[in-house]
């Protein structure tokens, strides 16, 4: 995936090594000034989306909701780490819900 939109917004998706932000390495991390989100380059598939959907979370809620709590890390996680377990568990009814015409 090369973008991402997210309210209204198109963010490019770049895969880098070495994903830092000062002394803190960084598995993800969203732009909004430049509409970019870096995910650090992984092995495993399933971090990468996991993390990409974590970052893609921040933006909905910065972006939707509240900046505040779009920046709040813990919520964040938890908020992301659930809608990527519900997923991974209930495959059929997320393909049924896009596959549906409107």
């Amino acid at each position: 995936m090369s973008y991402v939109k997210i309210g209204g917004l198109k963010f490019k998706v770049k895969e880098v090594v070495g994903l830092v932000d000062g002394d803190n390495g960084l598995l993800g991390e969203i732009n909004y000034t430049n509409q970019v989100i870096r995910l650090e380059k992984f092995n495993e598939p399933f971090h990468k989306d996991l993390v990409m959907l974590h970052e893609v979370m921040h933006g909905l809620v910065t972006l939707g909701i509240n900046a505040e709590l779009g920046s709040d890390e813990p919520f964040i996680r938890s908020l992301s780490h659930g809608l990527y377990a519900l997923m991974r568990d209930n495959p059929k009814l997320f393909t049924d819900m896009i596959q549906r015409k409107p």
